[in-house]
């Protein structure tokens, strides 16, 4: 496991108590409560995985539908599981939501239905997230949901007949705006409390590879937000198990 990364502990803290309030204000948390529901109600899933559970910012949803059974959330923070925990007790979800620690790497829990693994992938580094999707394979048996930001468009369905030679070019260029945007976040952590934190964007052809090397099928794409300087996607993917 790769362990240099500044995403893997860095929530905890004060990051934990003002969570909820931080992101709110952006248009991709009620966006992706949307879909969610949305998706949920389509497979209606009677087991779920949620990770990392975070603040448990999906109780309300995993209440509201009868159907879903159990929920299993896993959380590498002490931090945000201890809020996650008084957030059920509150809403007097204990019978229904198993709150654990765990790392994503590191998973060993009975099969469920379906993962919900939202605002976790662009945390990671290329191998890590290989690692993590291959693990989420092996728990799911049907479905997984699965959020992330700064998709790089693959270049080659742009440009497939304009030759190697421009391709190389094209994909050097693509390299600068990503660290030149890598860069951007960490000058500017002073503006949140999580800025500071390095985002990883991942390549849609490498993507494609890691879930077809794990049988998992691309069943939708939801595109939350385009970025055409980068040319990145904020996307969420329905992949299914087969």
């Amino acid at each position: 496991m790769l362990e240099n990364y500044n995403g893997k502990y860095a929530y905890r803290g004060d990051i934990v108590t003002t969570y909820e309030i931080d992101r709110i204000r952006d248009g991709f948390w009620y966006k992706e409560n949307r879909i969610l529901k949305k998706l949920l109600k389509k497979y209606v899933p009677a087991s779920i995985l949620d990770l990392p559970v975070g603040t448990g910012r999906f109780f309300n949803i995993y209440k509201k539908f009868d159907f879903i059974k159990t929920v299993v959330g896993i959380d590498i923070s002490k931090d945000m599981l201890s809020y996650s925990r008084q957030k059920a007790i509150n809403m007097h979800l204990e019978n229904k939501i198993t709150l654990k620690i765990g790392d994503a790497e590191l998973l060993n829990i009975a099969p469920v239905e379906c993962i919900v693994c939202f605002r976790l992938a662009h945390l990671l580094p290329n191998d890590v997230l290989s690692n993590v999707i291959a693990n989420l394979a092996k728990t799911t048996t049907k479905y997984i949901l699965f959020q992330i930001y700064d998709v790089i468009l693959d270049y080659e369905k742009i440009i497939k007949n304009t030759g190697s030679i421009f391709y190389k070019i094209i994909n050097k260029i693509n390299k600068k705006i990503i660290n030149k945007f890598k860069n951007k976040i960490i000058k500017s952590c002073n503006k949140t409390p999580w800025q500071h934190i390095e985002n990883f964007p991942h390549q849609e052809a490498a993507l494609n590879t890691i879930f077809n090397s794990n049988h998992l099928f691309i069943k939708a794409i939801y595109n939350c937000n385009i970025h055409k300087k980068k040319n990145t996607e904020t996307r969420i993917y329905v992949l299914e198990k087969v």
